[in-house]
């Protein structure tokens, strides 16, 4: 007997990968501020993003494509596609030689 676990339940992994820059991002953008916050000099409240934008980017930037393989790489192995069908195959074809 099969419970319900076992059912394929695909990930979306598009919106992983969103999910975990926008987090990674975020903590970019309070190390930021705490950038603009400790400078000497006189910045406005844009130079979070003016002059420490560069670190929200290298905290967002690696974890969109980590993410998005994960997410893909644990949805391929399940995929019921079977390419290597000749029902698939244009008529052309023959066993890989084109007739």
């Amino acid at each position: 007997m099969a419970s319900g676990d076992d059912q394929y339940h695909p990930k979306d992994a598009v919106r992983a990968a969103i999910n975990g820059t926008m987090i990674t991002g975020g903590a970019g953008l309070a190390v930021s501020a705490i950038q603009n916050t400790l400078t000497k000099r006189n910045v406005n409240a844009w130079g979070v993003f003016t002059r420490f934008g560069g670190t929200i980017a290298i905290f967002g930037m690696p974890s969109y494509p980590a993410k998005l393989s994960a997410g893909l790489t644990e949805n391929q192995p399940r995929w019921e596609v079977h390419t290597s069908s000749q029902d698939l195959l244009p008529p052309i074809y023959e066993r890989g030689m084109i007739v």
